[in-house]
C-alpha cells in the first residue's frame, strides 16, 4: 500500500517541483536555468566577478559574481585561462589570478557543455577589466 501511495503522489511532487524551478528562474533549453538577471542566449550582457578555480574533474576556472553565481567563461582569442590554477593571461601581458576581479562582456553559449557544470557557460567577446 505504501508504495501505491508513493508511486501516485511521485508525479505530482514532479510537477510542483518543475513548477517552482520555472518561477524562479528562466529555462534556456533542457538542461540550463539561468538567474533571473541573465538574459538568454546570444543576447549581450556584462559579467563582473572575481576569478576562481575548482580542482574538480582536472580543474575548471571561473568567474564569481557578488551574488554568488559562477560563470565558465569562454575567453576570446589571445586570452588564455588555466583551468587547474586558475591563472588569467591576455594577449598584452594583462594577468589575473584567484581573487582578483575581472569584467567581461559577453553572451550565454546554450550550444556549449562542459565537465565542469559550475553554471552558465559565457562566450565572451570582450575582456573589460582585469585587476583587482
Amino acid at each position: 500500500m505504501k508504495r501505491l501511495a508513493l508511486a501516485l503522489s511521485l508525479p505530482a511532487i514532479l510537477i510542483s517541483a518543475c513548477t517552482i524551478a520555472q518561477q524562479s528562474a528562466d529555462p534556456v533549453d533542457d538542461h540550463l536555468v539561468l538567474p533571473s538577471s541573465v538574459p538568454g542566449p546570444g543576447k549581450p550582457f556584462t559579467v563582473t566577478g572575481i576569478v576562481g578555480a575548482e580542482s574538480i574533474e582536472g580543474g575548471c576556472a571561473y568567474l564569481e559574481t557578488a551574488d554568488g553565481t559562477r560563470y565558465e567563461v569562454i575567453y576570446p582569442e589571445g586570452w588564455e585561462i588555466h583551468r587547474a590554477t586558475g591563472e588569467l593571461t591576455g594577449p598584452d601581458g594583462e594577468h589575473a589570478g584567484p581573487g582578483d576581479l575581472v569584467s567581461i562582456r559577453g553572451s550565454v553559449a546554450a550550444d556549449r557543455s562542459s565537465i565542469c557544470q559550475l553554471g552558465p557557460i559565457v562566450q565572451a567577446s570582450v575582456v573589460l577589466s582585469v585587476g583587482d
